[in-house]
């Protein structure tokens, strides 16, 4: 992987990671929308880039259930204490993969 595209796989993990992080604190509701809709979009994007760049099936799929699981547009109806585990287990998703996108050992796998 080139060290742009690298860069940013690791820049929309870290956005997605951050606004994760921050919904573990009582914020405004249209807060958790817009997480929603930035979460979504950033595993879809990863989900369908390496898809196409690399057979990493588990990593797809792990990404794919993320976009399942935040979609705005058809919403699962859980508790804040479901969301709020939810949250912090999918930053920790986030965090691990920008770890590995960032390292030189992920285009060597």
């Amino acid at each position: 992987m080139k060290n742009i595209i690298r860069n940013k796989l690791t820049i929309i993990c870290s956005v997605c990671a951050t606004m994760l992080l921050l919904a573990l604190v009582d914020m405004p509701y249209y807060y958790y929308q817009i997480m929603k809709w930035v979460v979504c979009a950033g595993a879809l994007f990863l989900a369908v880039f390496i898809a196409r760049s690399k057979p990493d099936t588990m990593t797809c799929w792990v990404f794919s259930i993320v976009t399942i699981a935040f979609n705005p547009a058809i919403p699962f109806y859980f508790g804040t204490d479901i969301w709020q585990v939810l949250d912090g287990l999918t930053a920790l998703i986030f965090i691990w993969f920008a770890w590995r996108f960032s390292k030189d050992n992920y285009d060597k796998k």
